[in-house]
């Protein structure tokens, strides 16, 4: 089968990806699944809830994306992003687990002798599925659909290729962070579909970035992150879009957490035309801790939607969320956050915040907290706030002698720093740090 992908995609395209890649048959089925739940799945539509204010039509979604030819792959990928190509050449202790995809292929994927010793798996889903089945077939198959993202989900379940996978055995701790690129060249279409499973009392960090220059042509992103911690795993996720200013962006992220795990999970988002997103914690069993971050940070007219779902299945679970966000010019965000406690889910303790601030009479913003409580013995708090950066701290910076613009961009950064100071791992916040530092620019 040719690398290049192009519409009209059959379910005999679905199986050709599949068999190219030579998957096993149960993970060819699972593609004829996601494709057949794609084609009987409508467009999301404003009519409903989730999607109300997200309206793809209005944003030309269907008329320029899935135009015939557009859903396409390159032949052969673009140039790597430059800071990327910088990380592939230096010294594998100081990234010791490094993978790297460009226009919708893995270009590579290394991991540091020691890891791999300890039996630490970091490589392609496509591999993954050949030569790991017995640790990873489970986790695919039981994979959900939420009715609200399925379209999207199933058509990265059913078209993803090389994909990636992480698998940190039990009692590993791997000390430094490890990093994930997905870059766009030439491609139109990029899927990226992570699955990320933590054996017992594991510790691993990854950050997972998404780049892309700004290009003339639209571009979709549509992907897909599954995490799995066990009993008293530790796993620190970050995802870092940095898409051009041309790009759809559409991600679902979930995780189930066992007994006594914890989970920091980070959403930054500081590129694409339009971002819409969904991220889930599900906190099945005691002791479970989930802790959900996220900062956005929009200019000219981007439009950024994310929900968020802290889902308590178990009494004596606890989870805190922060979001963040800063809008200057014509900018549009919005946030709608669910806390669902089930009955048996008692002693349960739950927080939601959401903190806006525009930086022009032009920006918007939307902040939606739902509560949606069976049990009787909780803790459940939320908090909300959309208000115009303080002009009287900005007068306070600028009698100290700082120009208009660095006050305000200095206030902004002290805005976004409670979420980084949440994140610990040292050499991902100074990451996260400088690219926000870089959007930041000229603000």
């Amino acid at each position: 089968m040719a690398d290049t992908i192009e519409r009209p995609i059959t379910i005999e395209t679905v199986e050709a990806i599949g068999k190219a890649q030579q998957e096993p048959a149960w993970a060819v089925e699972l593609r004829r699944a996601a494709w057949e739940r794609f084609d009987r799945t409508p467009l999301p539509s404003r009519k409903e809830e989730h999607w109300r204010r997200t309206d793809l039509k209005a944003l030309g979604f269907e008329e320029r994306l899935l135009a015939n030819g557009s859903l396409s792959f390159p032949a052969s990928p673009g140039r790597l992003p430059e800071e990327v190509a910088a990380l592939l050449e230096s010294d594998e202790s100081s990234v010791p687990g490094l993978a790297v995809s460009v226009d919708g292929s893995l270009h590579s994927a290394r991991l540091h002798g020691d890891l791999a010793r300890s039996g630490v798996i970091f490589c392609g889903l496509d591999q993954a599925v050949r030569e790991h089945g017995a640790l990873i077939r489970n986790k695919l198959e039981e994979a959900p659909y939420s009715p609200a993202d399925q379209k999207f989900t199933a058509l990265t379940r059913a078209l993803w290729r090389g994909g990636l996978f992480l698998y940190v055995p039990g009692g590993v701790e791997v000390e430094a962070p490890l990093r994930a690129y997905t870059a766009i060249g030439r491609a139109s279409t990029v899927l990226p579909y992570l699955v990320v499973i933590a054996g017992a009392k594991s510790k691993v960090t990854l950050l997972d970035a998404c780049l892309s220059p700004d290009a003339a042509h639209p571009a979709l992103a549509s992907g897909v992150t599954e995490l799995y911690l066990g009993p008293e795993a530790e796993v620190r996720y970050a995802q870092a879009v940095r898409w051009g200013d041309t790009v759809y962006h559409f991600h679902r992220e979930r995780a189930a957490l066992a007994k006594d795990a914890h989970l920091i999970t980070c959403s930054l988002s500081l590129g694409g035309r339009v971002s819409k997103t969904t991220v889930e914690a599900v906190l099945e069993s005691p002791g479970a801790m989930s802790d959900m971050l996220g900062i956005v940070f929009g200019k000219g007219s981007q439009h950024f939607d994310c929900h968020t779902i802290q889902h308590h299945r178990a009494p004596h679970t606890s989870s805190d969320l922060l979001f963040k966000v800063a809008l200057d010019e014509q900018a549009r965000s919005v946030y709608s956050g669910m806390i669902h406690i089930e009955r048996q889910a008692q002693q349960t303790n739950a927080y939601q915040s959401n903190r806006n601030i525009l930086l022009s009479d032009r920006a918007h913003a939307d902040s939606i907290p739902n509560l949606e409580i069976e049990a009787n013995d909780v803790r459940c708090t939320h908090g909300a706030a959309v208000s115009p950066l303080d002009e009287d701290q900005l007068f306070y910076l600028m009698s100290r002698g700082l120009p208009r613009p660095e006050a305000r961009r200095l206030m902004v950064e002290g805005f976004f720093e409670p979420v980084l100071d949440r994140l610990a791992a040292e050499p991902l916040r100074d990451d996260i740090h400088r690219w926000i530092q870089d959007r930041l620019a000229g603000v």
